[in-house]
């Protein structure tokens, strides 16, 4: 048996399943980066601060910074809320796998 082939099926399913699960990660991690750098651009051209979006969504700053900085996960709604405060609003659109 060749080196770095799967004894089992079983081992072949675990290192499909963890290369699934890391292609997964990767699409998240990108998305989320495309998501904070355009409400990172939109909030810059309207001049519109860190402070002002906290004010306005009742999120604490802090958050507001972790959020853009891309340390911070942000929920479905906190994503609504802060883009909204921008004078935004969110569409979410599904394509099939390339």
């Amino acid at each position: 048996m060749a080196k770095n082939t799967p004894k089992t099926q079983a081992e072949a399913k675990d290192t499909t399943a963890k290369n699934n699960k890391k292609q997964v990660e990767n699409v998240q991690i990108e998305t989320r980066k495309q998501l904070i750098e355009q409400l990172i651009r939109y909030r810059k051209a309207k001049k519109i601060t860190q402070a002002d979006i906290s004010e306005s969504t009742g999120i604490q700053r802090p958050n507001i910074s972790r959020l853009e900085s891309g340390k911070y996960n942000p929920t479905l709604d906190m994503i609504v809320r802060v883009a909204d405060s921008i004078g935004l609003e969110v569409e979410i659109t599904l394509k099939e796998k390339m």
